[in-house]
């Protein structure tokens, strides 16, 4: 009889009349021998001899199988020993260890996130299958060792595939930190315990704050780049629309030139819109990035929802369809319906062109406000840094040159923070109606200096006085904050203040022309074609006209200074 182990889930079997099985390992196999005219039953495996005792002419035996083993059976009585004994073989297979492989892959948007497939095989089934790491700081200091994440699997199915993915996110895996990681799978085994194989050892790195900032500044001098180059082109295509306009009204009928012409003019269409849903989905890819790694105030995030808004109201069709429209028209060689729908697709990419300017001015606004935000948040962080390191200062047990290097390091970030609010600085200039800046460089001296007379007295081994200068150079990093606080909450009072009063001109300059335009239509409708009123008239609408114009200035500069007001 063959019992095979519990976790192999097979059922027993009976073998009779043959003594050569191939069994796995851990079967207990027991053996029943029935007999006749026989005194004793010797049972010999291993060069060992076991004799059997009977019971109602029937020897039993059993053992465990963990290797495999030759065996024969001798039976004999008071008259007689056989000699003519059979040899037979147990085999027996060996549960093997798990495989395991893995396959990974960056995500093409998000390099922080990491998607893997891989398959596990075993010869009777799995217990777990697991994600291993452990964690460093940005000197390689472990920081957490051994930490798993369970991945779900079907354990009876002896080969299948799993997938995971992890991010900086789900790991909590801080900027400039790493992990080294593998996946380790246990097999079933409940003769030996379970055994472990495992992938090779991989490691994973999130940038540094300031590689991500780096980053950043860099798609943003892009995104820039390319607006204004989206800009050129729609003039580029505002002229080519007028020439092709004025073309069209010198000739009698439409010309095969002239189709050509709208059909290059179409796809010149088609190749801006593309650039533009291009840039959309760049802008979607940072704004990720920053979500991931910053702070984002929800002003800031709203201005981002509505600047991605904007970008779908210029991917509208409208002026594709007006230039479908035209190469009808030019087929029906139609002249005045072909120069109304050639004033339209003016018009229409007018309103692009103009879209596309407003979405630049308000770009850069919204650059400089999160790098203004971010140099709040260091000023800050570096306030707090050096106020822990003076405290470090007066413990007596803490090393002078391990406190020198810690005031190095705050000093190297401040230099740091320093070029970033001269890079602020010129960010500001871009802008059409510059924020608010203090000049902060003599309090920025003052905290530099500070800090160097700190590092002097702790190699002159006075403490006291260089806990009091760290204590100094902390107080003021919080002042710098401040004043920047400051600055940013009066800009954005009186930028409120401005657009709110501008807003409320306009509405009341629009009621004004309003009547002035239902005046001088009364006036039209009593009027001889002959009389010399007639003149007067048109002077006023044309006056009429221009007030509408500056209107709709003052609604253009308004939408290039306030997300939430729709590009006119």
């Amino acid at each position: 009889r063959l019992s095979y182990p519990d976790y192999l889930n097979k059922i027993d079997d009976i073998i009779e009349n043959n003594g050569d099985v191939v069994v796995p390992e851990g079967t207990t196999i027991s053996w029943s021998f029935y007999t006749k005219n026989t005194d004793k039953l010797l049972f010999n495996y291993n060069n060992q001899s076991q004799t059997l005792v009977s019971s109602n002419d029937i020897y039993s035996t059993a053992l465990v199988a963990k290797t495999s083993f030759l065996y024969n059976v001798v039976n004999t009585n008071k008259f007689f020993i056989s000699k003519d004994t059979l040899s037979h073989s147990i085999t027996v297979i060996k549960d093997l260890y798990p495989e395991i492989h893995v396959e990974s892959q960056k995500d093409s948007l998000i390099e922080d996130r990491v998607y893997f497939k891989g398959v596990i095989k075993d010869d009777y089934g799995f217990s777990n299958l697991k994600f291993v790491y452990s964690k460093y700081d940005e000197k390689n200091n472990l920081l957490e060792s051994g930490k798993s994440v369970d991945i779900q699997i079907n354990k009876q199915n002896t080969i299948q595939d799993y997938y995971f993915y992890f991010d900086a996110g789900t790991l909590q895996i801080s900027p400039g930190q790493k992990i080294s990681y593998h996946f380790e799978v246990r097999d079933n085994d409940a003769v030996n315990g379970n055994k472990l194989s495992q992938t090779p050892t991989q490691n994973f790195q999130v940038k540094t704050m300031e590689e991500i900032d780096n980053e950043i500044d860099n798609n943003n001098l892009q995104t820039k780049s390319e607006i204004e180059s989206l800009v050129s082109e729609s003039k580029d295509l505002l002229k080519e629309i007028d020439k092709l306009k004025k073309q069209i009204i010198q000739n009698n009928t439409p010309t095969w030139q002239d189709k050509k012409k709208l059909e290059k003019l179409l796809n010149d269409y088609n190749e801006l819109k593309s650039k533009i849903s291009e840039l959309k989905e760049k802008q979607k890819q940072q704004q990720a990035i920053e979500d991931l790694y910053k702070e984002i105030t929800p002003e800031i995030l709203k201005k981002q929802e509505d600047l991605q808004k904007r970008f779908e109201d210029i991917l509208s069709d409208e002026l594709k369809e007006l230039l479908e429209k035209m190469n009808e028209l030019i087929n029906q060689q139609n002249k005045d319906q072909i120069k109304d729908a050639m004033d339209k697709m003016k018009l229409k990419t007018e309103d692009i062109n103009k879209s596309l300017d407003q979405q630049l001015q308000l770009f850069k606004q919204l650059e400089f406000e999160k790098k203004y935000n971010d140099v709040i948040e260091k000023a800050k962080e570096l306030s707090q840094e050096q106020n822990f390191l003076s405290k470090q200062t007066e413990q007596k047990n803490i090393d002078k040159n391990n406190l020198l290097e810690k005031q190095q390091e705050i000093e190297n970030e401040f230099k740091k923070l320093q070029e970033d609010i001269q890079n602020l600085q010129s960010l500001n200039k871009e802008l059409e109606d510059p924020n608010k800046m203090t000049n902060t460089n003599e309090l920025q001296n003052k905290i530099m200096q500070s800090m160097q007379e700190s590092k002097a007295s702790i190699n002159k081994n006075n403490r006291g006085k260089a806990k009091e200068k760290q204590i100094e150079a902390a107080d003021d990093m919080e002042k710098l904050a401040d004043q920047m606080e400051n600055d940013k909450l009066d800009s954005d009072e009186e930028n409120i203040s401005e657009d709110i009063e501008t807003l409320r001109q306009i509405l009341h300059n629009l009621v004004l022309i309003s009547f002035n335009q239902e005046d001088n239509m009364s006036s039209l409708q009593g009027t001889n074609i002959r009389s010399s009123q007639l003149s007067e008239i048109i002077r006023d609408q044309f006056t009429i006209k221009e007030h509408m114009r500056l209107i709709e200035d003052s609604l253009s500069a308004l939408a290039r200074r306030q997300t939430s007001v729709k590009p006119f």
